[in-house]
């Protein structure tokens, strides 16, 4: 089974579609005020689903904000709700999420409890797909997703109780959970309703695969699968080519076996080619999640180059939409492929944007409140089926059953805080042996290995000597135009020197050298070095600068790289 860890939410172009489709359906004309008829939004709403189906989305945009604004300019609060979330629905697409926060805004005044279901449903929607595309909050989705159920189901709403349903499966698959296939069970079985629209019975499959896929029924995971990219091929939901393809190809990966030629590693292979071939209207996190799985892929083959090829393309698409939801993995698995390669420098410097991802405190608590509000809607769930069953005994039982879910979510806050800590841990534990080998190969004249012109390499050569004989980097009033004098040149040409050279910019280049000697005085006399005056010495203006650039070089707080230092004379873990 190829490796799973977070899996992006990569669904929102196809559910969307279905959220269009369900919602906006006919309703009663004395809803609408102004010049704005129920024949006129009729038409844009068929226009509106066309668009959506076709992956138009700019050409969506763009026929809908005239109406948008007229329906504002008229009063007429109903179609500007429509309008307006359709607008927000279509930026989701484009990656655009001011442009979504800036519609979502202005009609948001506009909700309330007496607002029709259907537009209720549709901002929860919009909401939750908001927050895991901008800030990553899965928490927060899976409340506005439930809350979407929760109104489909009151009203008998199939299509949007089965488009519910299938984003609540695909957070339990973000999460590699395969509990969620009691949903996906529920969204199939619905999805078979008479007069259910093809994309939820498309989509239900879909969910279907995820959740054996996670099971490891991969026989089963590709049947459905086959059939959803059937149906989305019957259909036209060109949108959703690139993301089945994925999932194909996943499966497949799954399938294989070590060796390189098998059938399955081939159809793989197929898959993912596949996958990119149709990404033209693939979103940001589509993508990202594509290159990083064909990496890890081709890493298992063997294909170090093409995979570290893969990763970079993932990380360049995260980086210029920012989409954060793979970027942490994308990062780690960079760095172990330079480390395991000999670039040393640009392993530290990935291991470096990896820890500060990963030992974001926000980000911590977010997963911890992620998975407490799975365990509360898990209990609120079997709570509601035994109200049904058994009203009795749990009347009966009441007590004892909330002192055994107190104990459980006791012990599981303490295993995740134990397991938080320990992940932690051994990322300093690597930041730390990284920033060491790199440095000893910094000692030993790395610098040689950089193909520069002569005279760059002269220039800089009397740089170095300059900066380890005479230390110049403990200045406090040091300057690039102040060296430049000492060496007899120009900032200019020392720049593209140390630029050509070292790779990195002067402020940075002289930075390194005072924090390679900060680390060594640390590892030699430890507790007996007192910050304030280390900084002094090394030419930093104030304490809480050379902490922050001694953590910007090597990943680690100057108190934390000491402790490790420590735990390593030690030959242990400081627990």
């Amino acid at each position: 089974m190829i490796e799973r860890k977070q899996i992006l939410f990569y669904r929102t172009l196809m559910i969307q579609s279905l959220f269009l489709f369900a919602v906006f359906i006919p309703f009663e004309a004395e809803a609408f005020s102004g010049r704005c008829y129920t024949a006129e939004l009729d038409s844009f709403r068929a226009v509106w689903n066309e668009y959506n189906k076709e992956g138009r989305y700019t050409d969506l945009v763009d026929d809908t904000r005239e109406y948008f604004h007229a329906s504002l300019d008229n009063k007429d609060t109903t179609a500007f709700l429509y309008s307006g979330i359709t607008m927000s629905m279509a930026f989701l697409s484009l990656e655009e999420p001011d442009s979504v926060s800036k519609y979502m805004d202005a009609v948001s005044p506009f909700i309330s409890v007496n607002t029709d279901p259907r537009m209720l449903l549709t901002y929860n929607f919009v909401r939750g797909t908001y927050s895991l595309k901008r800030d990553y909050n899965y928490p927060l989705a899976l409340d506005y997703y439930q809350k979407c159920h929760d109104i489909a189901k009151k009203s008998g709403d199939v299509d949007n109780s089965i488009a519910a349903l299938l984003n609540i499966v695909h957070i339990y698959y973000v999460r590699s959970d395969k509990r969620g296939l009691g949903y996906a069970v529920d969204a199939f079985n619905l999805s078979h309703s008479p007069g259910t629209d093809s994309l939820a019975v498309c989509m239900a499959n879909v969910a279907m695969g995820e959740m054996l896929f996670l099971s490891d029924s991969l026989d089963s995971a590709l049947a459905y699968s086959e059939e959803a990219l059937r149906l989305a091929w019957e259909s036209g939901y060109e949108s959703v080519y690139s993301d089945l393809h994925l999932l194909l190809a996943d499966i497949y990966a799954g399938m294989d076996s070590s060796s390189v030629g098998g059938a399955a590693a081939d159809k793989a292979r197929k898959h993912y080619d596949e996958a990119i071939a149709y990404s033209a209207n693939a979103e940001a996190g589509t993508l990202t999640m594509l290159y990083l799985h064909y990496g890890r892929f081709a890493e298992r083959k063997g294909m170090m180059d093409k995979a570290i090829s893969l990763y970079h393309k993932g990380l360049e698409i995260s980086l210029e939409s920012g989409n954060m939801e793979f970027r942490r993995e994308l990062y780690r698995r960079v760095a172990d492929l330079s480390y395991s390669e000999g670039r040393m420098k640009e392993a530290l410097d990935f291991y470096k944007s990896y820890a500060f991802l990963i030992d974001s405190v926000a980000s911590q608590s977010m997963e911890f409140r992620f998975d407490s509000l799975l365990l509360a809607n898990q209990n609120m769930a079997h709570r509601e089926d035994m109200n049904l069953k058994e009203i009795e005994l749990l009347k009966a039982n009441r007590n004892n059953l909330m002192i055994a879910s107190i104990m459980v979510l006791a012990v599981f806050t303490a295993f995740f805080i134990w397991v938080m800590y320990r992940r932690q841990k051994n990322m300093y534990k690597v930041l730390f042996d990284r920033y060491r080998n790199y440095a000893a190969r910094f000692n030993a004249g790395s610098s040689a290995q950089y193909d520069s012109g002569q005279v760059v390499k002269s220039l800089f050569s009397r740089l170095e000597d300059k900066m380890n004989e005479e230390k110049l980097y403990r200045r406090k009033d040091i300057s690039i135009e102040k060296v430049s004098e000492i060496l007899g040149t120009n900032r200019t040409y020392l720049s593209k020197a140390v630029n050509k050279c070292a790779g990195i910019s002067f402020p940075a280049y002289v930075n390194s050298y005072r924090i390679k000697e900060a680390a060594d005085i640390i590892s030699q006399h430890g507790d007996q070095v007192q910050l304030k005056v280390l900084a002094e010495e090394l030419g930093f203006n104030s304490v809480s600068v050379f902490i922050k650039v001694f953590q910007k070089e090597t990943g680690l707080t100057p108190a934390r790289y000491k402790k490790e230092m420590n735990s390593s004379k030690m030959g242990g873990e400081d627990l």
